[in-house]
């Protein structure tokens, strides 16, 4: 009984859609946008710039915001949108406190 009521609390994950990335950074994206939506296809998922590139586990060198979405997120969105079904739609939009050049936060949608 305890073990069936796990299985609902865990995200399964379909090892055949990432069995083909090519970069570490997109299955942990996966894992993170899979993890967080769960079985809600409309939530979106929303995550504070430094804390995403903790779970990404980012190295110092590109833990600047520029770096990040050119190195980083640009290439695993498209990876993404090319490999896995569910994801083809998928976006990113960034969020700035009002007045500051600064991107806070970064939103996924699909």
């Amino acid at each position: 009984r305890h073990i069936s009521m796990l299985k609902e609390r865990f995200t399964k994950l379909d090892l055949l859609e990432m069995q083909d990335f090519t970069s570490s950074y997109t299955f942990r994206l996966y894992e993170i946008l899979v993890c967080t939506s769960g079985e809600n296809p409309h939530k979106k998922p929303s995550y504070e710039v430094e804390e995403l590139m903790a779970m990404m586990d980012v190295p110092p060198s590109l833990r600047e915001y520029k770096l990040f979405k050119q190195k980083v997120l640009t290439p695993c969105v498209a990876e993404l949108r090319e490999k896995v079904g569910k994801f083809a739609r998928l976006g990113m939009t960034e969020g700035k406190k009002r007045g500051s050049k600064k991107v806070e936060r970064v939103e996924f949608g699909w």
